[in-house]
Parts: structure tokens; C-alpha cells; sequence
């Protein structure tokens, strides 16, 4: 399971949010929450003028089983597309990421594009 920044930043969207199942507490005490079959990571606020920092929150990441019933295809379909997702050219730019992304990372690629038109930056998902 993709636990890197870019993934969390990835999964960070509209698109994926809406479909992450009930939110769950948080203890505060790690910054990784496994509930069952999902996984949460904890983002802390931004901090305010005392140093402190802001409300924190839960953001939803993915695997590739929930990003494959998210596509709406088979898996056989799902595993061939995300492997094109992998070695695909964006606005003639080389897919930001060295090395091949994980399975998440092409499946969360998969789904923004198929669904919602987007493009990873490096950022953030943009209008294709």
C-alpha cells in the first residue's frame, strides 16, 4: 500500500474523498489509521500565530481493490489500464514520476482521468 506524499497529495481530492467510506475517530496518537479494509492518514492544520497547530484531519487513502471498483471495470481491464496509465505522455510531458509509480498511483491516475478528465501536475489534479 502507497503510503508516500505524493500518493496522500493524490488522494486528497473531490473525486476520491466522496467515495471514502464513513470517516473514522481519531486517536491523535499516529499518523497512519487501519480500520478494516481502509487505511487514514492524519494531516495536521496549518499552525497559527502561537505555533500551534490548526484542527487536523482524515484523508482517505485508497488501494488498488477500492480504486478498481471505483473504475467501474474488470480487474483484467483495470490491471491493463493502469498499466497505460503508468507509461502514458500527458501534454507531451513524461508522467512526472520516477520511479514507475505503485499500483495505487496508476490506479488513482486511471480514475481521475477516466472519470473526471483530470491530470496529475506533480501538484495537483488539473482539467485535462
Amino acid at each position: 500500500m502507497d503510503r508516500t506524499d505524493t500518493y496522500i497529495k493524490m488522494s486528497d481530492c473531490p473525486g476520491i474523498q466522496d467515495a471514502a467510506p464513513e470517516a473514522v475517530s481519531d486517536n491523535g496518537r499516529f499518523r497512519f489509521h487501519q480500520y478494516g479494509d481502509n487505511l487514514w492518514v492524519r494531516v495536521d492544520g496549518e499552525p497559527n500565530s502561537d505555533g500551534f497547530y490548526g484542527e487536523h484531519r482524515l484523508i482517505w487513502l485508497p488501494h488498488q481493490g477500492q480504486l478498481q471498483e471505483m473504475s467501474g471495470l474488470t480487474w483484467p481491464a483495470f490491471d491493463r489500464r493502469c498499466e497505460r496509465m503508468a507509461s502514458v505522455v500527458h501534454r507531451g510531458q513524461p508522467v512526472p514520476m520516477e520511479p514507475l509509480p505503485s499500483k495505487e498511483v496508476a490506479g488513482i491516475w486511471a480514475v481521475m482521468f477516466d472519470k473526471y478528465g483530470k491530470v496529475w501536475s506533480g501538484e495537483r489534479w488539473e482539467s485535462e
